[in-house]
């Protein structure tokens, strides 16, 4: 399948392909910081209550 684009089309596409991608990365990496961070809590709290 051959999809004919014009410059613009091609950069706008890109522009929202890269937008996509950092946003995509960014959730992820907040996301497992917040799991990370979670868990460590987790294992202060139950430090703190003789677990």
């Amino acid at each position: 399948m051959v999809v004919r684009m014009d410059e613009k089309e091609k950069k706008i596409l890109m522009y929202v392909l890269d937008k996509l991608v950092d946003f995509v990365i960014i959730t992820s990496a907040v996301a497992v910081g917040f799991i990370i961070a979670s868990g460590f809590v987790a294992k202060q709290i139950a430090q703190a209550f003789g677990g």
